[in-house]
């Protein structure tokens, strides 16, 4: 029975996910047959910057017409230059002798660009059709969430030593022994 020769993924169901390339479909063979859609799990993390940073504008008074082009005009560079740096990463990848390894490098690294330029091309026109005027929570609200939390953390630094008893306990827990 080994020694018949299917498909590529046939074996393990792997043509049931739609939109997997042969070199994926290797891939998932090499990892047990756990195959996913490639773009399943996938979230552009640039949103929360952007998003964080326009309520933060909203908090403190501005309009939506001026805090758009302000969010998009402070943070361009660095989440430029995060997705340029991570592309970089990936096309590196390149280099490798093994097809799927230069491949995978090729497409993830072409993606994180595709991304990032979607994501400045879309957002701003997504944010002023649907996000409403003053969104962004009060400015009450926001300074007793950063006093608790700077409260949290000085907890956290004057208990160092019971914080990682507490945390090698739990993982000690955890261990299948």
């Amino acid at each position: 029975m080994g020694s018949r020769a299917s498909p590529a993924g046939a074996s393990r169901g792997h043509r049931l996910v739609p939109g997997l390339s042969p070199t994926q479909r290797a891939g998932a063979r090499c990892a047990g047959g756990h195959a996913t859609h490639p773009a399943a799990g996938y979230r552009p993390k640039c949103c929360v910057h952007y998003l964080s940073y326009y309520l933060l504008l909203l908090r403190r008074g501005y309009t939506k017409a001026e805090a758009i082009p302000e969010t998009f005009r402070h943070l361009f560079l660095a989440v430029f230059l995060t997705a340029l740096t991570t592309s970089l990463g990936f096309f590196s990848l390149f280099l490798a002798s093994a097809d799927s390894i230069r491949y995978f490098g090729l497409f993830t690294g072409a993606g994180v660009l595709l991304m990032f330029a979607a994501i400045n091309l879309l957002l701003p026109a997504l944010l002023y059709r649907f996000a409403p005027e003053g969104q962004g929570g009060s400015e009450k609200g926001y300074l007793r969430w950063e006093r608790g939390l700077r409260g949290l953390l000085g907890a956290v630094l004057r208990n160092r030593k019971t914080v990682l008893a507490t945390f090698l306990f739990l993982i000690a827990g955890a261990m299948p022994w």
